[in-house]
């Protein structure tokens, strides 16, 4: 997976508080997406969806967790959006594109020659780093899994940057199961997801970094993201997750015994699994985990340890709130 730095035109020109979803009839279907992408960084989105669904053309920002529909553009304007999506992220090249279509999105007369494009597929994965009004932002291009649209994840250098127990740093260097619990709001996928960048970043680990989870609030640029769907899409995810044949997954809030399973099985296959789980103690955690896959002594195997984690937050709200972890290993569990 490739990345660079451009500066995409208009973003730096303010556009109209409102975005008016017919204003892409009238201009080329680029301005359209760069207005959207402004929007949603302006909004501090985590994510924007593209859904194409028998009766309109849906668009979505998740912001703090929470999706809310824009004004619905035009149905027939989604696949434009979609082949000029994959060309902001280099995808899709002008020689691949119809020459209706390239003149459609860019308002331009096509010269190259036409040629086959290969299919941006469910597991594959575009980034590319932009400049909104000054601002450097990651974008990931993904397919959503029941393949009726696709989905742009936004995030920045900063987002999860935290510094990490010694006690921690030493058990990412490991492979197998490695449960994270904390109660609701304590902070427990930020914590994730800053273990998936010292896998990526300090870790001496070889391999695909993978994550699962229902929201994609925090996106690291090299990771790979995928939604938990209802059933039966799920198993579409899980599949993908095989096939990439991660070094590192994070499977978030773990709750039902397909997925905890799963984090077994790729447990014994050399990867190092995160399993995150609500749960008030580092016992309670690995006893609910191992009440859902269903084999207590198969997770004892392939413990690493049991993490928990809670926040102290300050009297002086100013001041950042302190992470305390308490960390049991397979042989105190045995022993519990």
């Amino acid at each position: 997976m490739t990345s660079t730095i451009v500066d995409c035109p208009g973003f730096d020109a303010e556009p109209d508080e409102t975005i008016d979803p017919t204003y892409c009839q009238e201009a080329p279907l680029a301005r359209f997406l760069e207005i959207l992408i402004y929007q949603a960084v302006k909004d501090k989105a985590a994510s924007i969806y593209f859904e194409k669904f028998p009766d309109k053309f849906q668009i979505t920002y998740k912001i703090n967790g929470v999706l809310q529909e824009m004004a619905p553009p035009p149905k027939h304007l989604f696949e434009g959006v979609y082949e000029q999506t994959k060309l902001l992220f280099g995808v899709l090249k002008e020689q691949q594109m119809p020459r209706s279509l390239w003149q459609r999105i860019t308002g331009q007369t096509p010269q190259a020659k036409r040629v086959p494009a290969r299919e941006f597929s469910y597991e594959d994965i575009a980034s590319k780093k932009v400049r909104v009004s000054g601002q450097s932002v990651n974008l990931n291009l993904t397919r959503l899994p029941n393949d009726n649209g696709f989905h742009i994840e936004l995030f920045d250098d900063k987002r999860t940057e935290m510094v990490l127990d010694e006690r921690i740093e030493d058990l990412l260097n490991k492979t197998g199961l490695l449960l994270l619990s904390s109660m609701p709001d304590e902070g427990k996928t930020t914590t994730a997801y800053n273990m998936l960048n010292y896998r990526a970043y300090k870790a001496k680990q070889i391999g695909t970094i993978v994550a699962v989870e229902q929201k994609a609030s925090y996106t690291p640029h090299n990771i790979r993201v995928l939604a938990r769907p209802q059933q039966p899409d799920y198993e579409h995810v899980l599949q993908a997750v095989r096939n990439c044949n991660p070094g590192t997954i994070l499977f978030d809030d773990v709750s039902d015994p397909r997925t905890a399973r799963e984090a077994i099985y790729h447990s014994m296959r050399g990867a190092l699994v995160i399993a995150a789980i609500t749960s008030d103690r580092s016992t309670t955690g690995f006893e609910y985990f191992t009440e859902l896959c269903g084999d207590r002594e198969k997770a004892l195997q392939q413990l690493i340890a049991s993490v928990h984690q809670k926040l102290i937050r300050p009297a002086i709200e100013i001041e950042d709130p302190k992470v305390d972890y308490t960390i049991m290993f397979p042989g105190q569990l045995r022993a519990a």
